[in-house]
Parts: structure tokens; C-alpha cells; sequence
């Protein structure tokens, strides 16, 4: 069972994480600290840009008061006043990335994740995933078809979800997406990926939820369904 429609939480910057503020599977609100990076480089940074704004603003100064008596400071006032912009450019990027190593949720929902301990002290580059914030009310199917047990499945079949712990419990779904190509999974087998949508007037199972999806491939002889796998060896 997975989440439908998440917003995935990504790395602002390069950096080391620091510190996570919650917890897996924890409800957050909008505007709550989710995790911290590393600010020893980034202050290290903004302070250096920030010396060389005050040097170039001196530099620009003094030339602005000779400029009054000096011909040859008039000309070169507009490069001292360039490089100040330059570096009050940098500054103003050394303060924004500054501002950004906390990240904050931008909706309501649960953190979904695995364990903090995956994460403190990890260098994460721009851009990397780090979560999802999920709402628990939409959720999604997310089944596996192996390779060697292929049937017809096609979107608006009906499919039913037994969960582990409860299997006399069904849920059922239609798919709506069938993937076009076989891929490994984490279990080490190649199958086709299923996405289905649970069916309106049943209580959606729990996120993260496992089971085992039951899924109709039609009629056939008992006869070929006990040697179709010694036929597809033979074949082969």
C-alpha cells in the first residue's frame, strides 16, 4: 500500500545532514522542521563573502571621496562600484543558502521514511530524495506480477489485496496502470509493476501495508494449469 500522490521532500543543497526533527511515520503540519543540514562550510562561506563585501565597500568609498579631486579616481570609481555589486551578489547567495539548511513541510501529512539513523551524518547531494510526506487518506496499490507467472492484466481489472497478519481481510482495487516492461525487485525476481486504485465504499488499509494481491486470469484446463510449467521448461 503506498502513497498516492506524494510530495517528495529533496535535498536543497549539498551538504551533510545534521539532524532530523521527526520521526518515521509521524504527522507533520505545514511549516514544521523536518531535518537540518551541516552549517560549518555555509557559515565558513557567508562569512568570507561577507569580509570580502565590507573590503569592496571600502575600496568603493575611498575612491568616491578621491574621485572628488582625483581625475584618475573618477575612472575608476564604475570598476570599484562593479566589483561591489559582484560581491554583494555573493553575498546575498552565501546568506540565501544559508537560509534554506532547514527544510520545512510544505503540507499537511505523515513523514515517510525509513529510520533517522539512514540519514544523520550522510552527505546528500542537490536534489536527492530524502522523504515523502504522504496523506494517509489516499493511498494506492502498488503490486507485482513475476515474469514467469504472467497473465493478461490490463487497467479496469479488479485485483484483491490480502494483508499479512490478517488474511481473512480483502481489499479490493482496480488497476489503473500496468508497466510495459519486466524489472527486478528488491526480492530479486523480474515483474511487471501494477498500480490499482482501491474501490470506493471499503475503509483504505494502512500505509506501507504488505500482502499478497490475488488477481483472475480466466478460465482454463486443470489439466494445462498443472503443465504449463513443465511446458515452458520443455520449450525452452
Amino acid at each position: 500500500v503506498t502513497a498516492q500522490d506524494p510530495f517528495v521532500v529533496r535535498a536543497p543543497l549539498d551538504g551533510v545532514i545534521d539532524r532530523f526533527e521527526v520521526q518515521p511515520n509521524q504527522a507533520v503540519a505545514p511549516g514544521a522542521p523536518l531535518f537540518s543540514l551541516d552549517t560549518t562550510s555555509l557559515r565558513a562561506r557567508h562569512e568570507v563573502a561577507r569580509k570580502a563585501y565590507d573590503t569592496a565597500q571600502e575600496e568603493y568609498r575611498q575612491s568616491a571621496q578621491a574621485a572628488v579631486t582625483d581625475d584618475k579616481s573618477r575612472t575608476e570609481i564604475a570598476l570599484r562600484r562593479g566589483k561591489l555589486q559582484e560581491r554583494s551578489v555573493e553575498l546575498e547567495f552565501a546568506a540565501s543558502q544559508l537560509a534554506r539548511i532547514q527544510v520545512k513541510a510544505e503540507r499537511e501529512g505523515i513523514a515517510v521514511f525509513a529510520d533517522t539513523s539512514d540519514w544523520i551524518g550522510r552527505a546528500v547531494a542537490v536534489g536527492e530524495r530524502i522523504l515523502l510526506i504522504a496523506d494517509p487518506r489516499r493511498v494506492e496499490l502498488t503490486a507485482h506480477l513475476p515474469a514467469g507467472d504472467h497473465v493478461a492484466a490490463q487497467p479496469g481489472d479488479v485485483l484483491r489485496l490480502y494483508p499479512q497478519g490478517a488474511p481473512l481481510t480483502a481489499y479490493e482495487a482496480r488497476i489503473v496502470h500496468v508497466a510495459y516492461r519486466a524489472e527486478p525487485t528488491p526480492e530479486g525476481f523480474l515483474a511487471y509493476r501494477l498500480k490499482a486504485e482501491f474501490l470506493p465504499g471499503q475503509t483504505p488499509p494502512r500505509l506501507g501495508q504488505m500482502g499478497t494481491a490475488r488477481l483472475d486470469a480466466g478460465w482454463a484446463p486443470l489439466i494445462y494449469v498443472m503443465l504449463r510449467r513443465p511446458l515452458v521448461v520443455a520449450r525452452q
